[in-house]
This record gives C-alpha cells, structure tokens and sequence, in this order.
C-alpha cells in the first residue's frame, strides 16, 4: 500500500467536533451497558451535542 504525502483531509474539512473522554468507559460501553450511570450521562451528553449541532 502506498501512503499519501499528506497525511488525510480531515484537517482541511469544515465541521464540528468535542472529544469526551470517559474514565472507565470501554469502547461502545453506552451500547453493552446503557444502563450504567456511567453510560447514561455518556448519552446524554451526546444527545444534547446532537440536538446543539442539529438546530445551529
């Protein structure tokens, strides 16, 4: 596989992002576990990034 000079796009591309780490949460754990306390502050967290990004 070849690789590109330049590393990818992303950077050039318009758009909005948050990274949210959560000490504890294992990858996909708000899907294996949405019951946890953990999880469901996850959820809501995304959800009201969602509905910020939705109605901006």
């Amino acid at each position: 596989m070849k690789r590109s000079p330049t590393p990818t796009r992303f950077g050039t591309l318009a758009g909005d992002a948050e990274l949210h780490v959560w000490p504890g949460g294992f990858h996909a754990f708000d899907i294996f576990a949405p019951h946890t306390v953990l999880a469901q502050g996850m959820i809501r967290t995304r959800n009201a990034w969602v509905e910020k990004i939705l109605v901006d």
